[in-house]
């Protein structure tokens, strides 16, 4: 659910530091 969320933030462009800060979080193993 929680990269779903980050995928959507990232399609409408919006892309805060706390997201760009962990690669982890921005493309999850799952």
């Amino acid at each position: 659910m929680m990269h779903m969320f980050m995928m959507w933030l990232q399609q409408m462009g919006v892309t805060p530091p706390m997201m760009n800060m962990p690669p982890m979080m921005n493309m999850p193993p799952k």
